[in-house]
């Protein structure tokens, strides 16, 4: 009887082990997933951030050009000015 009770309480911290240790499993694999999601979208703002990184540039040189014809212009007028 008492080698029948120690079995079945065997039996049953063996379960909850197991049980235990497929949660953890389970929470390694969630873990895993989280991450690569993470990785994924931190991609995606370095490539977001390069592409609004080129377009100030290209919009600072757009404006230096803007300036440049806007100072010629002036020049322009101030020949016709009497």
């Amino acid at each position: 009887m008492i080698v029948l009770t120690n079995n079945l309480v065997l039996s049953a911290v063996t379960e909850e082990l197991s049980a235990g240790s497929e949660e953890i499993s389970a929470s390694i694999d969630e873990f895993a997933g989280l991450s690569k999601d993470t990785a994924q979208i931190s991609r995606e703002v370095a490539g977001s951030t390069d592409q609004q990184e080129d377009a100030v540039e290209k919009i600072s040189e757009l404006t230096l050009q803007l300036s440049s014809l806007s100072k010629q212009l002036e020049q322009s007028v101030e020949k016709f000015k009497l």
